[in-house]
């Protein structure tokens, strides 16, 4: 594979694909013989859901983004989807996250840092003083801790365990679970302050 990304765009080129022995030419030793170029073992890759291949007359294939998104190779399958998954917190060692789809995050977000998706965001810890974008619905499963500088602002629901000390815009409802102490809370759906 001559290319090979991780977030791709509609319609760029993901990776190109060479068949076995292309630009590979016989060699000679010192004494004059032939000596015959390796030939490689033929890789294949499959467009998979997202994915658009096209052979070139040389006999190469490119293969082509047919949506935004992330791109997931396994075995020798190409896609393409509309979901962003980050392993960990977004901080200093990932920096700032901005997708057209949507981001699960398996850690938390923390403080000074911003994530902003065209879909929904998922946070499995927590969000710190930090800002939140979607276009979607946010769900933050511990909690938000926002030190009075918290933004979390969605076309859809937002929902949370607590929020502490943070400003809420959502364009569908709020539901926090326990909790909501000096938050600035704004929806056009209903607020649901719930107790367990």
């Amino acid at each position: 594979i001559e290319k090979l990304k991780e977030i791709v765009r509609h319609r760029e080129l993901i990776a190109t694909l060479a068949p076995p022995g292309l630009g590979a030419e016989d060699g000679w030793d010192v004494s004059g013989r032939v000596v015959p170029a390796a030939r490689e073992k033929q890789e294949t890759l499959t467009a998979g859901k997202g994915v658009r291949s096209a052979p070139l007359p040389d006999g190469r294939v490119q293969f082509f983004g047919d949506d935004d998104g992330e791109l997931f190779y396994a075995g020798n399958l190409l896609e393409v989807k509309r979901v962003h998954r980050i392993d960990g917190d977004i901080g200093l060692e990932r920096g700032n996250v901005k997708f057209s789809g949507a981001v699960q995050i398996r850690g938390s977000v923390l403080s000074g840092f911003s994530v902003e998706a065209g879909d929904d965001v998922l946070a499995e810890e927590t969000v710190q003083a930090a800002t939140v974008s979607a276009q979607g619905s946010i769900t933050i499963r511990q909690g938000v801790k926002g030190e009075g500088k918290a933004r979390l602002s969605a076309g859809g629901a937002v929902e949370a365990l607590f929020a502490e000390q943070a400003a809420i815009r959502a364009g569908g409802d709020v539901r926090i679970r326990n909790a909501c102490v000096r938050c600035q809370l704004r929806c056009n759906g209903k607020l649901a302050l719930l107790t367990e």
